[in-house]
């Protein structure tokens, strides 16, 4: 029967993906190459080869290119689905989704003729609406 594999602790005083600040209180040095990946993250930096130069600056790590997209990658994995919804502005009313239109040879559908019907109280009547349209005509 094989032995178990014995778990690696960590450090004294460290904490698993946690930075530990030093006795003078200077920048938190992190656990491994992820750990720096993320915080330049964290940081604000975007570009891939921008992180590349922030941890090797900064904690003298060499990380490869693909390495931070992996990175980069998972971590924006894992925040998918927790953005909430914003939400619609009070006071509009949701439009309803365009349909095809009736194949009576009219070509609008009642829904359509519902916003006609709410276009033409807007305009101020279907008088209106009609001086409009014609306005409309002579344009085009």
């Amino acid at each position: 029967m094989p032995r178990k594999k014995k778990a690696a602790a960590p450090a004294p005083g460290r904490a698993h993906d946690q930075a530990v600040d030093n006795a003078a209180g200077q920048a938190a040095q992190p656990l491994d190459k992820a750990g720096a990946v993320r915080e330049a993250l964290a940081a604000g930096i975007r570009s891939r080869q921008d992180i590349l130069a922030h941890v090797r600056r900064k904690y003298g790590m060499e990380v490869s290119p693909n390495y931070v997209s992996r990175v980069t990658s998972k971590s924006k994995r894992g925040k998918a689905g927790k953005k909430p919804t914003p939400a619609a502005p009070q006071g509009t009313a949701a439009q309803p989704a365009a349909r095809a239109p009736a194949r009576n040879g009219g070509g609008l559908t009642p829904q359509d003729l519902v916003a006609l019907a709410e276009l033409a109280a807007k305009a101020g009547g279907v008088k209106r609406l009609r001086d409009f349209l014609e306005a409309l005509k002579r344009v085009r």
